[in-house]
């Protein structure tokens, strides 16, 4: 039986960083020009990057997350192992909800319950929840039990906001129309104008103390040079997601300061490796194929090999960005030291497709969202020059998130470029893209492609419940390799976040991308 408020040394230096949080402020506000609307209010709906930075300034987790994702203490204040499947979360008791209420134990599991199972949900929380029993031991105590030991619980607790069961039963399209409860974080929503802001004002109750910013606003900008001519006029004080291409401009500009980091987002390419007849996909002359050309390994390497991920990174990305071969970047978790990028071989990658009975190569249709990442309609464009310097003639389809999305998630794509980060790096991105598709039990949630292989599952299953760190780094690293091998996806680079404010304004890069008030402080 073991109990820990907080572990050694490490987690006593990230409580010192959450209490950060804390330090009072003069009262003063802050304006940031956003680069994507959120989709949703819901905070259980759509962990979009948009999504999430609305939420982390409305709820709260149980578990939460620095600017590195190291995990601390959030809503739960201690937590204690009591076997290998069975833990034990204390709340604390300090912290309340915007209304007024305390937060007990019935609201986490309400909270559980709801955040897996919300109707049309484009990406299940229940990837974090399946096989999680939430039961009440008292008003601030709730005992988790699983039937394997979790090797990601703390980490699984901190991907779901907690709600109030009181009112908390609400639909999405309630929580969009502003008739959703209170959450517990250090802002409140006062006003909500799709389209143009959305406005928050300081929790004076927040448990951590008091927020840095008495209001902030948030302005949704979505084109990057209205964003910066913003910045640049004084009319928001911060901006995410700065293009490459005006980097250089604004580190010389004195009256500005940046901020970047590595992101924890894999930008790759996804292939539909389930159906024999695949919808954009057809032979040089238009013509029906006998089969998906993308079921074939050979095939897939050969795209691979076509793609020149030093040239993109350079003109598309105006270096920012980092060509990878794997899910992690260098000094993540889970990060594989013996995966590097695929060379740039259109001459192996001719050879592979006629060996694979491709010599003429095909035609296919490649779809991008083409305001989700940075640059993304044009690297598909880029790539899509590649792919036919090589014979395989593709035509692009850029459309915005949201369309992008709900189609991604009706398998209507053959190939698509997309992103995707998790704290969780190595295994979240295995268990939500690369695991064989079983919605139910929460794995293949983003696995638009359909992929499946016997042995990344069951890699992946031996790494879920091994406790001891090297073992499962080592179970994740084999999981990645033999899903790299197989080119399970055309992996590309790692977004470089970069983030801009006007002088005076510090803000902390954080590598899950999200853009918050409480990052940002007064120099």
């Amino acid at each position: 039986m073991t109990a820990m408020r907080l572990a050694g040394r490490s987690a006593r230096a990230l409580l010192l960083a959450f209490a950060a949080y804390a330090a009072p402020v003069e009262a003063q506000t802050l304006t940031i020009g956003l680069s994507f609307e959120p989709t949703s209010r819901d905070p259980h709906f759509h962990p979009t990057t948009a999504n999430e930075s609305l939420a982390h300034h409305v709820y709260e987790r149980l578990m939460a997350t620095d600017a590195l994702e190291n995990v601390g203490p959030g809503l739960a204040e201690s937590y204690r192992i009591i076997d290998a499947n069975t833990w034990e979360i204390t709340l604390r008791a300090d912290a309340r909800f915007h209304n007024g209420l305390p937060v007990t134990a019935d609201d986490v599991i309400f909270s559980a319950a709801r955040a897996c199972c919300v109707p049309n949900q484009p990406f299940s929380l229940g990837t974090y929840i399946h096989g999680k029993t939430f039961t009440r031991v008292d008003d601030r105590t709730v005992r988790i039990t699983t039937a394997t030991p979790a090797a990601t619980m703390l980490t699984d607790l901190s991907r779901f906001s907690i709600i109030s069961r009181e009112g908390g039963e609400r639909s999405t399209a309630d929580y969009n129309a502003g008739r959703g409860h209170a959450g517990t974080g250090p802002y409140r929503v006062t006003a909500y104008e799709r389209g143009q802001r959305i406005v928050l004002e300081a929790n004076p109750n927040w448990w951590r103390g008091r927020p840095h910013w008495q209001g902030v606003t948030i302005r949704p900008i979505t084109n990057g040079s209205a964003r910066v001519a913003a910045l640049l006029a004084g009319d928001v004080d911060l901006i995410d997601s700065v293009a490459p291409q005006d980097v250089a401009r604004l580190r010389a500009n004195p009256n500005l300061a940046l901020a970047q980091g590595v992101s924890n987002r894999l930008i790759y390419l996804h292939m539909d490796t389930n159906r024999t007849d695949t919808p954009h996909v057809r032979a040089s002359d238009g013509s029906a194929l006998p089969r998906n050309p993308l079921l074939s390994r050979e095939v897939r390497l050969a795209l691979s090999k076509a793609i020149n991920r030093q040239a993109i990174v350079e003109r598309v990305m105006d270096g920012i960005a980092i060509p990878t071969g794997q899910i992690a970047a260098e000094g993540m978790f889970g990060y594989h030291p013996g995966l590097h990028p695929e060379a740039f071989d259109p001459d192996g990658a001719r050879a592979l497709l006629a060996q694979a009975g491709f010599p003429q190569g095909f035609r296919m249709l490649l779809h991008t969202p083409n305001n989700r990442l940075i640059n993304d309609e044009r690297v598909a464009q880029t790539i899509a020059q590649m792919f036919a310097r090589v014979g395989v003639r593709t035509e692009v389809e850029a459309m915005p998130s949201t369309n992008f999305f709900a189609r991604a998630g009706r398998y209507e794509f053959s190939i698509f470029l997309v992103g995707f980060g998790t704290i969780d790096l190595v295994g979240g991105t295995i268990k939500a893209v690369l695991h064989t598709e079983n919605r139910s039990a929460g794995f293949g949630s983003s696995n638009r492609g359909r992929y499946s292989n016997p042995e990344v599952d069951r890699l992946f299953a031996e790494s879920a419940t091994a406790t001891d760190p090297e073992r499962r780094t080592a179970l994740l690293r084999r999981a990645t390799e033999v899903a790299m091998r197989d080119v399970a996806i055309v992996p590309l680079y790692h977004q470089v976040n970069v983030w801009a404010t006007r002088r005076g304004i510090a803000f902390q890069a954080r590598s899950d991308e999200n853009t918050i008030a409480e990052s940002a402080r007064r120099e």
